[in-house]
């Protein structure tokens, strides 16, 4: 996995770890130097496809996590095995004769007793700023929020975006940045925030880290309500505030949810889904390594 940012390494449990590469491992582990290690590549750029294919050849498997054919195309299907973090999409994979297989992703909790915090930030959203999604929605839905109820939006945004809404004097006023570049950044933020919204539909993605960390930092999630009843992530619109349309997500961020507790309280809880004491062993034995 090449990456960047502090996180190297993460030991998710005892000898199973999370490593972002430089060039130089990535062709190192590919010339043979890493044989010795099963390698699961989570992430990969088009420019680095020889080298991945390499890795597959030396037995390395691919994690998918939605259904971007392009991604695996990269790779010589005879010769790679996949795992994907989407229900939906592996089985759609498999269509195409990929052997697939659906995992979940495994989440390390960083907020481990659950503090509440001061929530002084009523909404945020922690995702990337990019046009499409339904991210001009939440745009919208600023220009008319009082100013306690607007949204405060963390994330890179693309030039594109912003000359789209450059004639929205508020879309700017409420934009604060990236997140800091530290592991439990956005945990901090969704501590501080009564809810995160995430305009993102489901569409064939498996579950978003970004909904893990807002249950994490014990907020409520406003989401698509084509995130209820799929198979992958399992959850139900108990398990956060839906909206489907412009309108219902203005009144999603207005009127605060009557069940606020009760859904920081079940969604805290079903990390432990995700916990890689529980996501691992599935890892492991889809990798033949139980």
């Amino acid at each position: 996995m090449r990456g960047r940012g502090n996180r190297r390494s993460l030991e998710l449990v005892k000898g199973v770890a999370y490593h972002s590469c430089t060039d130089q491992e990535l062709v190192d582990y590919a010339s043979g130097n890493g044989s010795n290690t099963r390698n699961l590549i989570v992430a990969v750029d088009k420019s680095y496809e020889s080298v991945a294919n390499k890795l597959c050849h030396q037995d390395a498997y691919v994690m998918l996590h939605d259904d971007d054919t392009d991604t695996a195309k990269l790779f010589d299907y005879s010769e790679t095995r996949f795992l994907c973090t989407s229900q939906l999409a592996a089985e759609r994979f498999k269509r195409f004769d990929l052997s697939v297989e659906f995992v979940r992703p495994p989440y390390v909790r960083t907020n481990t007793h659950q503090k509440l915090g001061f929530r002084r930030i009523h909404c945020c959203s922690m995702t990337s700023i990019r046009t499409g999604h339904n991210f001009g929605w939440l745009i919208n839905a600023n220009q008319r929020l009082r100013a306690e109820r607007r949204v405060f939006l963390y994330g890179d945004c693309d030039d594109k975006f912003a000359s789209c809404f450059a004639s929205m004097p508020r879309w700017k006023a409420n934009y604060k940045g990236n997140l800091p570049n530290t592991k439990s950044a956005a945990v901090d933020t969704a501590m501080k925030s009564k809810y995160v919204v995430d305009t993102t539909p489901a569409d064939m993605r498996g579950m978003r880290y970004t909904i893990l960390e807002s249950w994490d930092g014990g907020a409520v999630t406003i989401l698509h309500k084509s995130w209820a009843n799929r198979p992958d992530s399992q959850l139900s619109e108990r398990d956060f505030v839906s909206f489907d349309d412009e309108a219902s997500l203005y009144r999603a961020i207005l009127t605060p949810s009557n069940n606020q507790v009760a859904m920081r309280n079940r969604c805290f809880n079903r990390l432990a889904d995700y916990a890689p004491s529980a996501t691992i062993p599935h890892i492991l034995k889809a990798l033949d390594l139980e």
